[in-house]
């Protein structure tokens, strides 16, 4: 597969919700972060499933909705992209700056564990 990058993904991401309806009218910037919560839970359900298995991705028979991990991620992904875009803003450069950042702080910062 073709790797896709962050503006690509911003430009089709917000093409497909408002074609699909999902701006009309434009989401407030709460509904937008919570939504991105709400995929971020499903991906937290799908590691609690008894047959959890981190690579997998499995399709609802009825639909042939593709599910799992790997799917959830990409849905906080495309959310997240989408909320961007909504807002103008350059997440590319965002991306970009704050990977920068992130090598010149110490180990562990902040006394976190995780």
């Amino acid at each position: 597969s073709t790797p896709l990058c962050i503006p690509l993904i911003m430009d089709v991401a917000l093409a497909t919700s408002t074609a699909n309806g999902f701006r009309d009218p434009p989401p407030s910037i709460d509904t937008m972060l919570i939504n991105i919560h709400g995929e971020v839970s499903e991906a937290w359900e799908e590691v609690r499933k008894p047959d959890f298995e981190p690579k997998r991705i499995y399709h609802v028979a009825e639909c042939g909705k593709p599910e799992g991990l790997p799917i959830e991620l990409a849905d906080v992904i495309i959310r997240v992209c989408d909320t961007a875009a909504a807002l103008g803003i350059d997440l590319n450069a965002a991306i970009q700056e704050k990977l920068l950042y992130n090598t010149t702080r110490p180990y562990r910062h902040g006394g976190k564990r995780a």
